[in-house]
C-alpha cells in the first residue's frame, strides 16, 4: 500500500478538485477542518506526547507537557493562516491532531481525498504518521517521510492523500469511516518542523480509483 500511496499522492497534486472558496463563512464542516486560520465547526486543536495527550491551544499557540512539541500560528498567502508545528530532538512522539465530534465520511471513501497545504522547513529522520481516527483506538495512519521528501523545503506545497488509502490501510483493519472524530493527526518521535495549513477534503477526480 505504501508504495501505491506514492504514485496516488504523485498524481493528486495535479489534479485534484477543490471548492475552496475565499474565507466562506458556510464551510461545511464535514469536509473542511481547518481553513483560513481557523477551525470549521465544534473542533480543537489538540497537541500531545506520552506525558500528556491532550494539551488544548490558546489560540494557535501551544506546547506539550514534555516540551516535545511546540505550535504557533505562521504565515501563509500574506496572513497567519498556518500552523507551524516544532518537534525538537526528545526521543518521544508529539502529536499535532484536530478532533472534534464524530462525522461520516463513507460516502466520500472512494471519492475524494484528505489534502493540505504544507510547508517543510526541516524533515524528521524518524517515520512522520499521517492517520485519521474512528475513536481511539480505532486509528489509521501511514509514514509520509518519503513523499514529503521529495518536497522542496520552505516553499508551499499541496499534499493530499486518497480517504480509501485509509481504509484500505492494512495494518488498520479495524478503521471505521463512518464515526471519524479526529480527521487530520500528525506526529513523528524525530526532529521536524513542518507548517500545514487548509486541511479539507478535496474531490478526486471523476473515475479515479484512489488506492484501489
Amino acid at each position: 500500500m505504501q508504495s501505491n500511496l506514492k504514485g496516488r499522492i504523485a498524481t493528486l497534486l495535479a489534479t485534484c478538485l477543490l471548492a475552496q472558496s475565499a474565507a466562506r463563512a458556510d464551510l461545511d464542516p464535514t469536509t473542511h477542518y481547518f481553513m483560513h486560520g481557523n477551525l470549521i465547526g465544534d473542533r480543537s486543536i489538540q497537541i500531545g506526547d506520552p506525558d500528556n495527550w491532550d494539551v488544548a491551544l490558546d489560540g494557535l499557540n501551544g506546547t506539550t507537557d514534555s516540551g516535545k512539541l511546540t505550535v504557533r500560528p505562521t504565515e501563509y498567502l500574506g496572513e497567519d493562516k498556518a500552523l507551524l508545528g516544532t518537534w525538537d530532538k526528545r526521543k518521544v512522539t508529539g502529536q499535532l491532531a484536530i478532533y472534534g465530534p464524530p462525522i461520516d465520511l463513507a460516502t466520500y471513501e472512494d471519492s475524494a481525498a484528505l489534502m493540505f497545504e504544507v510547508n517543510v522547513v526541516r524533515l524528521s529522520s524518524k517515520p512522520i504518521m499521517l492517520g485519521m481516527d474512528c475513536q481511539y483506538p480505532c486509528r489509521s495512519e501511514f509514514d509520509i517521510r518519503r513523499e514529503l521528501k521529495r518536497y522542496p523545503k520552505n516553499e508551499w506545497a499541496t499534499f493530499a492523500v486518497p480517504l480509501n488509502c485509509f481504509t484500505l490501510n492494512e495494518n488498520a483493519e479495524d478503521f471505521d469511516i463512518s464515526r471519524i472524530n479526529g480527521p487530520f493527526l500528525l506526529s513523528t518521535e524525530g526532529r521536524m518542523e513542518i507548517a500545514v495549513a487548509n486541511i479539507r477534503l478535496a474531490l478526486l477526480p471523476e473515475g479515479d480509483p484512489g488506492c484501489r
